[in-house]
């Protein structure tokens, strides 16, 4: 994923050793290969562990997150929350016919007030998701956003399009957390044996999954991040926080563009070059 600074770049990179599925622990800049456009590009490399994070959660609370959807998904508010230290941020954003920021920056650690968060209206996801995607990029502190939805759209003002130009302009990780009536009808399992380690979740290449489920897929694999399928009669924190612990656990990759175009669409390729079978997630590009 990339931030801009001054003329710098940066991308948050997630790498997962495929022998367990565990995140690839102690990478430094020769382990990893980075082409701008197909042009290798020298990187520094930093762990999101050590930074302060802000954290936006965009969440569907529309009129069809009522009565006990609507308690499980405070219930992961809160334990997203908790998750957080002090000096990281979290801001809660309700989509719903309109957009509300039902918190606003505040810091991690505590519960929040979630008196404000009801279900109504209709769903203005592409509208919310911009909401959370924009923010002033900040010199060391990398933004998260997790998004709560079916992947439905019934009443923005903006179109899908907006969405994915947004994804290429921003330093924002985007992941989705995506409840479902029947998860078993989902290819494969999105859960480890025991419940806390690192989740594949969804591609947007997995022609199986539902309609509004592969649009979400598609807009955040373009970030290096994931859709993630929960059950939507269980507990949703889980989710929440291995999402988060997910994204602690992800590299920075800071660069200035060397020897590419000044202007237009950048195609970045991550690899890892340290021996050993690695799946790497990183942003797709960015646009300058």
């Amino acid at each position: 994923r990339h931030t801009r600074c001054s003329r710098d770049w940066s991308s948050d990179v997630c790498s997962t050793d495929l022998i367990g599925d565990r995140p690839a622990a102690g990478l430094g800049p020769t382990d990893f290969r980075l082409t701008d456009n197909g042009v290798a590009q020298t990187v520094d490399v930093d762990v999101v562990e050590a930074m302060p994070i802000d954290v936006s959660l965009v969440l569907d609370a529309s009129e069809s997150v009522r009565g006990a959807l609507l308690d499980r998904l405070k219930a992961a508010v809160t334990d997203t929350a908790r998750a957080l230290t002090p000096r990281d941020r979290l801001r809660l954003i309700a989509v719903q016919h309109q957009v509300r920021r039902v918190i606003d920056w505040q810091p991690g650690g505590k519960a929040p007030d979630l008196s404000g968060l009801a279900g109504q209206g209709s769903t203005a996801l592409y509208d919310g998701l911009a909401v959370g995607l924009l923010r002033e990029p900040i010199p060391d502190r990398r933004h998260l956003v997790i998004v709560f939805s079916d992947g439905f759209d019934t009443s923005s003002i903006l179109p899908r399009d907006a969405i994915v130009t947004l994804t290429g302009a921003t330093d924002t990780v985007l992941h989705a957390v995506v409840a479902v009536e029947d998860l078993q009808a989902f290819r494969g399992s999105t859960r480890t044996s025991d419940g806390r380690g690192f989740q594949r979740g969804i591609t947007g290449a997995d022609e199986q999954f539902l309609p509004g489920v592969r649009a979400l897929a598609e807009l955040t694999a373009r970030t290096g991040g994931r859709a993630f399928p929960v059950d939507a009669k269980e507990p949703l924190g889980a989710a929440f926080t291995n999402t988060l612990r997910a994204f602690r656990a992800s590299y920075v990759l800071r660069f200035t563009p060397s020897g590419v175009a000044p202007d237009g669409w950048h195609t970045l390729t991550v690899t890892v070059a340290r021996p050993g079978k690695y799946e790497v997630r990183a942003r797709a590009g960015y646009a300058r």
